[in-house]
């Protein structure tokens, strides 16, 4: 007659096969918690990971890294506008050697930086983990507007007296505009952090735009400027004739 063989009984260690990935060699079992709000969200997010911490201050899991990497993320790039806005004072005061240049020309850049913050409210636009490099990158873009206006005021009257807005106003115009229509094509995507990030270096550039021929021309005409020291080239009559 055909025999039957009993299959083997498992061992101590055995487990079942539905439990492997929530029991560990150590015998502790997996955790899982999930938020009843949109962790995604920044207030979400910061609030489930406090509590969960109060029980266990060792918790992980992809919302505590998330946290936890945007908050480094945003101090970098606040950091890095910090080492941005030492260094572009610092090479501006390097260039003109006087501080009344100086702060004439870094002016614009501060006073677009204060019209953002009403602009941003307007068009319900926030500050994000996508777009925080805005910041760095703006004043890098941005404050060599002043420093071609304030240059051009510097230079002796006979050599300024013509041209000041025609040549270097429009170079600055044109430059600018430049920057804003590339920035700006970021825009036409539909990714949020992505259009978040062309708007708001369009919106930044085009603000300094704005205050480098308003706000800088009123004060070129009530702060007085020794005129610089250096010779100006002078133009050949082949020159002229072009």
């Amino acid at each position: 007659p055909p025999t039957c063989t009993a299959p083997p009984t498992p061992g101590p260690t055995a487990r079942p096969a539905t439990g492997l990935s929530f029991v560990g060699k150590s015998g502790r079992y997996l955790l899982q918690i999930f938020a009843r709000d949109n962790i995604w969200e920044r207030e979400p997010m910061r609030t489930f990971v406090s509590q969960l911490q109060t029980v266990d201050a060792d918790i992980t899991g992809p919302p505590v890294v998330a946290l936890y990497s945007i908050q480094n993320m945003q101090q970098g790039y606040v950091r890095g506008g910090v080492y941005a806005l030492i260094t572009i004072v610092g090479l501006t005061l390097v260039h003109f050697r006087r501080l009344k240049p100086t702060w004439l020309a870094l002016l614009p850049l501060g006073v677009a930086a204060l019209w953002m913050i009403p602009c941003m409210a307007l068009f319900g636009v926030q500050m994000n983990i996508a777009n925080l490099i805005v910041i760095p990158l703006f004043m890098g873009m941005a404050f060599d507007n002043g420093i071609h206006l304030v240059d051009r005021a510097l230079e002796p009257p006979r050599a300024a007296s013509e041209r000041a807005t025609q040549s270097t106003g429009k170079a600055v115009v044109l430059a600018t505009l430049t920057t804003i229509a590339g920035f700006g094509s970021l825009m036409v995507a539909r990714h949020a952090g992505i259009f978040s990030f062309g708007f708001l270096v369009a919106l930044s550039v085009t603000c300094n735009l704005v205050a480098v021929f308003t706000v800088l021309p009123l004060l070129l005409r009530i702060v007085r400027l020794d005129p610089s020291p250096t010779t100006p080239v002078g133009m050949t009559p082949t020159m002229r004739a072009d």
